[in-house]
């Protein structure tokens, strides 16, 4: 999409994308608002179309306001991987997101998250985001879970602090793998 410095085109995406997945906008699906805006009734029973056939699901996201403050040099990959992985509900950044990846392949993840409930108190969904402290406490919870491979309480964090990468064909096979897990049947 092109266009001048203040066209619309950000704002226009925002709601292609948000009608195309058709969230709920204030109680109205986002595909009713868009076609009522844009005064279209075929675009209306477009994507009402679309929302039948093809559910979707929708990572919308502005790259100059989501690109961290500390990783300003972040590939526009890696920005959209963690979006996606955000918007999937795992961890946004890459290496806590590998760990939830691969505990949930292995079945283990519900396992990993009762043990750092009985560990901290706190629930992983909520405080895996403190990433500061999210990586310390994962890998004290892996070493309480497999004190033989991990045998210190920092043994985990050690071994994959910023190993985690991402390329761009990486991100498609991961987005077809993760939606099949996270969202089946969904674009």
């Amino acid at each position: 999409m092109s266009g001048f410095f203040g066209s619309g085109k950000s704002s226009f995406a925002k709601m292609l994308g948000l009608s195309i997945e058709n969230r709920s906008v204030a109680g109205v699906p986002a595909g009713d608002r868009f076609a009522q805006r844009a005064g279209d009734t075929k675009l209306k029973v477009l994507l009402k179309a679309i929302n039948e056939k093809i559910p979707t699901h929708a990572v919308i996201f502005d790259v100059s306001t989501d690109r961290g403050i500390r990783s300003g040099n972040q590939s526009l990959t890696e920005i959209m991987y963690g979006l996606f992985l955000q918007s999937l509900g795992y961890a946004k950044d890459l290496d806590l997101s590998e760990l939830e990846i691969a505990l949930e392949e292995k079945g283990q993840l519900e396992r990993f998250e009762a043990e750092y409930r009985r560990l901290f108190d706190k629930e992983w969904s909520i405080e895996k985001g403190k990433v500061a402290f999210a990586l310390s406490e994962a890998s004290r919870v892996m070493h309480s879970l497999d004190s033989a491979t991990y045998t210190m309480a920092d043994s985990w964090v050690k071994a994959v602090k910023n190993k985690a990468d991402i390329s761009p064909g990486k991100l498609a096979e991961r987005a077809n793998d993760l939606m099949k897990r996270r969202r089946p049947g969904h674009a």
